[in-house]
């Protein structure tokens, strides 16, 4: 069952009042692109059903009103009004979020995260029919809507009704899979790895809800780390890459709890304080430094460095050490680490926990 449910249109004089006095309104805001996109959704039967969950005044909606200047340099796939293309309801849906929402955090990696009314199946795969999420963030001051090629920022918001209208100056991408986001957080080489251990097309095409954390490019771009990786066999690099999987499970910042586990049998810990949010697998920890990377069918965390268990892996170093991150918690020397990775878990490989 759907956790979002468009009530059906109610042919009524206060539907028809409410619809009019909706694009009355917007006009005077000089949103005239974003009521024409309104009248076009309008057309079909699903942009009628939105319209009418909107006009029941008994509950607040928060909605993404993008500018006529958003509007001009919209795909066009986003802006079509036919039954069988629903390009443009799903965008409608997709600036939709049930109650108020917050528009500004104590600023970077903090973020809000609301849901929206975006449910087609063929553009959201998460676990138990969830709608999408979509992830604000503030930066200097101005609050800006995450995961999006172009910088989405918000530029004003208002109240009308029981709408409060947040005014944007872009259309807001609906989230890609995997691969999408790997790219435009310059951390494609996650891809190979993902490859080398069949887990890729589940995570980049079937699976229903999972949770990741990605280490940066800043950690895949240390010579040593990749030794570290490249010397481990299929069953060791499966153990590995697993402790940064959690399946089944959708997991936004603000539902990060202790406890939850990774598809290598790891519980992580989380703790946060003035410093970040950090995820422990094991005796490795890593910070969070880009949450809330919103996909198709899950979540992707960006982390500083590679979830090791080093107890079990680098027995001989006490408490675990930190590889390839830059928080200051840990430290390790890379020329030992390699020739203990390479060395141990070529010839011990699946007996290991990593």
């Amino acid at each position: 069952m759907r956790t979002a449910v468009l009530l059906p249109l109610l042919a009524t004089p206060a539907f028809a009042d409410y619809t009019s006095d909706l694009v009355g309104a917007l006009n005077g805001f000089g949103l005239t692109s974003l009521v024409a996109a309104i009248q076009n959704a309008s057309q079909t039967d699903g942009g009628k059903s939105l319209i009418s969950m909107l006009s029941n005044t008994t509950n607040n909606f928060t909605v993404f009103a993008p500018n006529n200047r958003a509007f001009s340099n919209a795909p066009s796939n986003a802006t079509s009004p036919t039954e069988s293309d629903p390009g443009l309801l799903n965008t409608l849906k997709y600036h939709v979020v049930a109650g108020s929402l917050a528009t500004s955090t104590s600023g970077f990696p903090k973020t809000i995260v609301g849901h929206t009314y975006l449910d087609a199946p063929n553009v959201v795969i998460l676990e138990g029919n969830k709608t999408q999420a979509v992830a604000l963030t503030t930066f200097n001051d101005t609050t800006y809507v995450m995961n999006q090629k172009a910088p989405t920022k918000v530029v004003n918001s208002t109240t009308w009704k029981n709408l409060e209208l947040i005014v944007i100056d872009s259309v807001i991408e609906i989230p890609g899979d995997l691969s999408y986001a790997l790219d435009y957080n310059w951390i494609i080489e996650w891809e190979n790895y993902l490859k080398k251990i069949s887990l890729w097309t589940d995570l980049n095409d079937d699976a229903r809800g999972f949770t990741f954390f990605a280490p940066n490019t800043a950690t895949f771009g240390n010579p040593e780390l990749q030794h570290i990786l490249e010397g481990l066999n299929q069953s060791t690099l499966t153990s590995v890459l697993g402790n940064h999987i959690i399946k089944g499970a959708t997991l936004y910042s603000s539902d990060l709890a202790s406890g939850a586990g990774t598809i290598s049998g790891q519980n992580i810990s989380v703790a946060t304080n003035s410093s970040g949010t950090f995820i422990t697998a094991g005796h490795s920890t890593a910070r969070v430094v880009t949450p809330d990377v919103i996909l198709k069918n899950g979540v992707m965390h960006v982390i500083d460095d590679v979830l090791f268990n080093y107890t079990a892996f680098f027995p001989d170093i006490a408490g675990g050490s930190k590889v390839g991150g830059n928080n200051g918690m840990r430290s390790l020397s890379f020329n030992h680490a390699a020739v203990v990775a390479s060395v141990v878990g070529a010839v011990v490989g699946g007996m290991l926990m990593l």
